[in-house]
């Protein structure tokens, strides 16, 4: 399969979720992902770390999956869009970070590429095993958006929707998918990118906004409703600043 310098595969595939996955996410602007190996979703990120030189970008192997639920927070507050995956129990040792980024509105995505049993039970076996884990992910007074591609060609299209989805609300936002879709290849309907689509990074305080003196408040919603509107990294804040985006 060939890929245009944009990260997206045309023709009618035959290709696995954790592949095209991987796509969706290099079209939709990811530009940083960090991950440890567990089975079934280690694929994901073995793709990403050799395309995404092609796009520029970074790809982390971090030392556990503690490290990198946190590395990826720290990438979207240095202005990327970033994602890690990971299965059952490395989503267990990820909570802690998860609550940190719901309650700090850090948009970031999470991939779930479930499987049976706990520990080293069942890593070869589909199951929807953290769904609840997933709704209701830290330690109280959270709930958060779940994602449920039914093949790998929804796996490349709600990468890019969680990722817009995450800046849009400011929020971590989870993609669902399983062994059975992540690992087992399968034909698809080609994987389409609209050239005319536009990243979605929600409600941003502009650099006329800045200049004017209008006041960042984290406290009090957007006057759109919904969360406040939050600054991009290197935003100059009066005329002649460098503007590292």
């Amino acid at each position: 399969m060939k890929a245009d310098p944009r990260g997206v595969l045309s023709g009618t595939h035959f290709i696995d979720g954790d592949h095209a996955y991987c796509e969706g996410a290099l079209a939709a602007g990811a530009r940083f992902a960090a991950g440890y190996p567990i089975t079934p979703s280690t694929e994901v990120v073995e793709r990403f770390s050799q395309r995404i030189p092609t796009v520029g970008g970074t790809f982390v192997q971090m030392e556990d999956e503690l490290a990198a639920s946190i590395a990826i927070q720290g990438a979207v507050w240095g202005g990327a869009k970033a994602f890690t995956v990971t299965s059952g129990p490395g989503f267990s040792l990820m909570m802690e970070h998860i609550g940190y980024a719901a309650m700090t509105e850090t948009p970031c995505v999470f991939v779930n590429v479930q499987r049976g049993g706990p520990s080293t039970g069942m890593p070869t076996r589909t199951q929807q095993s953290d769904v609840l884990a997933c709704a209701y992910a830290s330690h109280g007074d959270t709930k958060h958006v779940l994602l449920f591609p039914e093949d790998p060609k929804e796996c490349f299209e709600f990468a890019a929707e969680a990722l817009d989805l995450a800046d849009r609300l400011q929020t971590p936002v989870f993609v669902m998918t399983d062994l059975d879709i992540g690992m087992n290849q399968r034909l698809c309907k080609p994987l389409e990118w609209d050239d005319a689509r536009s990243y979605d990074r929600g409600k941003v305080m502009s650099r006329e906004e800045l200049e004017a003196g209008k006041e960042l408040r984290r406290d009090l919603g957007g006057a759109r409703g919904g969360p406040s509107d939050p600054t991009h990294p290197g935003t100059p804040p009066q005329p002649g600043a460098p503007n590292l985006r």
